[in-house]
């Protein structure tokens, strides 16, 4: 890790010989030299970093290093800080701003005097850790975790579709008798305990119960939750009732014994299931417990995955089964191992036999678990045959040099912990960092995607490429997948194109990562089953984190933790919020869902910041000091009521990412000087002044995502002028204010790269320029009246694999589905479309469709030719009629076809 911070760092001072150089007369020589040393010291640091773990002397030496680093980068950024200039009135570059600040000449003499007494003292500590290097005999030839060199790559949508049968290794038989216990005809309530260490595969198992059609079918309301240690009653009860019966907003405002009654009295008389999966506490247990209704009549079932064995008794008590869940066998661990570690073109040119032979010896360290299957898997995987060795070797010195280390653990994990450090240790410089940041997410979270990635550029992590067409998210997915691909980052929620929504990683991973970030100071969790501890320390604090982490703490924090001298990300979930005014160097301030009812005022002087989150509070406005935050890259107010930016957001000319928040937001008209937006969501065209607003956006053509809503018939011109300069486009959103484009055939075309489109409004002719659109994969439409001969014309889109059509998107009574139309449609959504009555599907028409929802069309009569859709597996319906729900089971039962139908209210459009 010592290597990635010093490559940070490295990498801040080529951009401030770029940018701020200027600043920094008078000190030019010894930032030179001090470059030159931490460059000469990054080879040693390669090696270093593997032999601080077993080596004492060297993880200190490391330490130091580590510190130094850190310290010249904080005196680097103080003294930035200190020239820029607080009234945030110049709307020109950073660095001439930072020229423009010199207002005070004592003040300039003063902070450069303070520089270079600090940068001597640095210089003085660099040279002697220099000197210590020598002594240690470091390995300066680098090594294959840190450099970047080619590696197997699989393609993640690749391993998507080997997620499923993967997960199923071993289950089966498992799988099977869950089932069996569940479906019992008692009539009492029941409850099913998964009893097992971690690591095991509880939660994959349950869940592959939970989701199976079987179950589905028998029980009308269902939840799962996660328990796990850091239990909060009132977040558990406000998430089931959202589970049961989407929609009910006003839980959020409702106490703990009111949210108690409402789940009782909604479930009762109903058929439930409940999944509490890793429940610690018996606590916990005993106050969710009465909330469940217990009728004798339903057959309710409560499945509870858990460590303990006491606790697995104690559930089902009044009556249920416990399952103890196993350890994998020899041949199902080879089954998983085989999966994860071997790409396909590795298997079609190794027999078996030799693969597995190969393998045992990484097979007999895993003991049959399988998180420690999949995780020396994915190190494999992206290892030649001929490193595979080296690997064991590396796990062998890891085993025997860490005797010692996990004496707080059970026999049983320490293997699995030593698995995972050496996937760690096997991480290029440039993941590590991204991977322990991790660890400032709370157990179990489901982390966006597009958060996370915006996140690690904001910090700092991911490193720029000489290809200006890739932007620095796209390199940032990139070091996702690696991560995925490595078996250190879990996948969460696919899109229908098979892309990565949101991720996870494993509980043993984040306690593996939280601890190692902490031990090189990096990330610090304050955790609610922390706070008595914390409340009660009177120590003096060491270095505070680079990177701070509040989850469920509702009291004020000591003050030798309130400190935020160094702090570079500032993260509160579900958190009281402390005050952040003395965090000067903060870049990342992530204040989502935190209940606020303003913007924070000390923000505007957080002039460091890279990424600011408000989303989904209470606040109305943003004040016009948000021109302070000059360095500023992401700002997000989705889910907020933020209806208007004031004309000092054009002052931050470094913003990448704008989201703005239902019903849309206006922004100042010369938008167009923000020239390296990339993302600009959520913006309302139907103001004063729009037109000049519409006419910039041409200038802003970094754009990737777009999404403009109530545009004006007299702007529809000069919008679909300014979109076909727009060559990097992805996702487009418009929606006209009369809900019918009048000039769409003037657009000639929109960029070939479009990928996502969704237009609200109609068309006197679908636009010629929709046949052109080769790459695009999800298709949304309201208001478009199409027929079924510009139905045709969208059914040889192909690459499309989601359509959508909303309110009055086809204006016929007869829907039909050729027979070759729609080669690559996987999501099918047709809602209130009032006049629609008969659906035909062809005999090889959507060859790849897998669901299907139909959303409040009154009129619709059971499909014809549902049956030929041998892919088709779901079908969701949400407030249609009954005697479509009646017609279409008895549809599926006299075809003899199977998929699941299921009323869903919740479910996205």
């Amino acid at each position: 890790m010592a290597e990635s911070v010093v490559n940070i760092l490295l990498q801040k001072l080529v951009d401030l010989t770029q940018q701020e150089w200027e600043l920094l007369k008078g000190v030019h020589d010894e930032i030179a030299y001090i470059r030159n040393q931490f460059s000469k010291m990054q080879a040693s640091l390669r090696d270093a970093d593997s032999k601080a773990a077993i080596n004492n002397e060297v993880k200190e030496w490391v330490k130091q290093v580590r510190d130094a680093a850190y310290e010249i980068e904080d005196v680097l950024d103080e003294y930035i800080l200190s020239r820029l200039p607080m009234d945030g009135n110049s709307k020109h570059s950073i660095t001439r701003r930072l020229k423009a600040g010199i207002s005070h000449p004592f003040k300039c003499v003063k902070a450069k005097h303070k520089i270079g007494i600090q940068i001597q003292g640095l210089k003085k500590k660099i040279e002697e850790l220099y000197k210590q290097r020598e002594g240690f005999a470091f390995n300066e030839e680098g090594s294959s975790s840190s450099e970047r060199k080619f590696i197997t790559k699989r393609d993640p949508r690749e391993d998507a579709l080997l997620l499923e049968e993967s997960d199923l290794v071993g289950l089966n038989g498992p799988r099977t008798k869950l089932v069996d216990y569940l479906l019992e005809a008692e009539k009492r309530l029941g409850v099913v305990a998964v009893l097992g260490e971690g690591g095991l595969g509880k939660t994959t198992l349950v869940k592959k119960v939970y989701d199976s059609s079987n179950v589905k079918d028998q029980f009308t309301h269902r939840a799962w939750i996660t328990v796990s240690q850091t239990f909060d009653a009132t977040s558990v009860l406000r998430s089931l009732i959202k589970q049961f019966f989407p929609g009910r907003d006003e839980v959020e405002k409702m106490e703990v014994i009111d949210l108690k009654q409402v789940v009782k009295n909604e479930l009762q008389g109903k058929r439930y299931i409940v999944v509490l999966d890793d429940i610690w506490k018996l606590d916990a247990w005993k106050e969710l417990k009465l909330v469940f209704p217990n009728d004798g009549e339903s057959g309710s079932r409560i499945m509870v995955t858990t460590r303990s064995q006491n606790m697995a008794h104690i559930c089902i008590e009044d009556y249920g089964h416990v399952y103890p869940h196993q350890h994998l066998d020899s041949d199902d661990s080879w089954k998983l191992f085989y999966r994860k570690a071997f790409s396909s073109q590795v298997k079609n040119m190794t027999s078996e036999k030799v693969l597995r032979d190969r393998s045992v010896k990484f097979l007999k360290k895993c003991n049959g678990l399988p998180l420690a299957i999949v995780t020396i898997g994915g190190l494999l995987s992206i290892k030649q045959p001929n490193e595979w060795d080296r690997v064991y070797q590396c796990l062998g010195s890891l085993m025997d040099g860490s005797k010692g280390a996990f004496e707080d653990i059970d026999d049983h994990l320490k293997d699995l912990r030593i698995v995972i450090s050496l996937s760690y240790n096997d991480l290029p410089y440039h993941l590590k960092p991204c991977f322990l940041y991790l660890s400032n997410f709370p157990e179990d979270y489901s982390i966006r995607c597009s958060r996370l990635l915006r996140l690690w550029v904001a910090a700092g992590f991911v490193e720029r490429r000489p290809n200006r067409d890739v932007t620095m998210e796209e390199i940032a997915n990139d070091y996702l997948n690696e991560l995925i691909q490595r078996s250190l980052v879990q996948v969460d929620k696919m899109d229908e194109r098979m892309r990565i929504k949101s991720c996870k990683i494993h509980d043993h991973i984040r306690d593996f990562i939280i601890g190692k970030a902490r031990d090189q100071n990096f990330v610090e969790v304050i955790a609610k089953e922390q706070e008595e501890e914390f409340q009660s320390s009177t120590s003096v604090s060491r270095r505070p984190p680079r990177h701070l982490s509040i989850s469920g703490i509702q009291n004020q924090l000591p003050e030798n933790k309130k400190s935020g001298s160094g702090i570079r990300s500032l993260f509160f979930f579900d958190s009281r919020i402390i005050p952040f005014s003395n965090f000067k160097l903060l870049r990342v301030l992530d204040l989502e869902h935190s209940n606020l009812g303003v913007f924070p005022s000390a923000i505007v002087n957080l002039l460091y910041l890279r990424y600011l989150s408000l989303r989904r509070n209470n606040i109305k406005e943003v004040p016009s000091l948000i021109g302070n935050l000059v360095y500023l890259e992401t700002l997000n107010l989705k889910s907020t009521y933020v209806k208007q930016l004031p004309v000092e957001i054009l002052k931050l000319t470094q913003l990448r990412n704008l989201s703005g928040s239902y019903p849309w937001i206006i922004v100042p008209d010369g938008i167009h000087v923000l020239t390296t937006l990339e993302n600009l969501k959520a913006i309302n065209a139907d103001v004063e002044g729009s037109s000049i607003m519409i006419k910039g956006l041409q200038k802003l053509t970094q754009l990737r995502k777009l999404s403009i809503r109530w545009v004006r018939e007299e702007d529809e011109m000069q919008l679909f002028a300014s979109l076909g300069k727009m060559k990097y486009l992805l996702s487009l959103k418009l929606t006209s204010r009369s809900r019918k484009f009048q000039h769409s055939s003037h657009l000639s075309s929109l960029p070939s790269s479009l990928q996502k489109l969704h237009i609200q409004g109609g068309f006197d002719e679908l636009p010629g320029w929709i046949d052109l659109l080769e790459n695009l994969e999800i298709l949304k439409l309201d208001y478009s009246r199409l027929t079924n001969d510009q139905m045709d014309r969208l059914g040889r889109l192909p690459n499309l694999v989601c359509l959508a059509f909303g309110y009055a998107a086809f204006d016929g009574e007869e829907l039909n589905f050729a027979q070759g139309r729609f080669p690559r449609l996987k999501k099918l959504v047709l809602k209130t479309l009032e006049n629609l009555i008969k659906i035909k599907v062809e005999e090889g028409a959507m060859p790849c469709i897998q669901s299907i929802r139909f959303v409040g069309c009154n009129n619709l009569e059971v499909p014809i030719g549902l049956e030929h859709l041998f892919t088709l597996h779901r079908i969701v319906h949400d407030h249609m009629p009954q005697h479509f729900i009646i017609g279409l089971e008895q549809y599926c039962w006299k075809t003899g076809f199977h998929p699941v139908i299921e009323e869903r209210f919740d479910y996205p459009y």
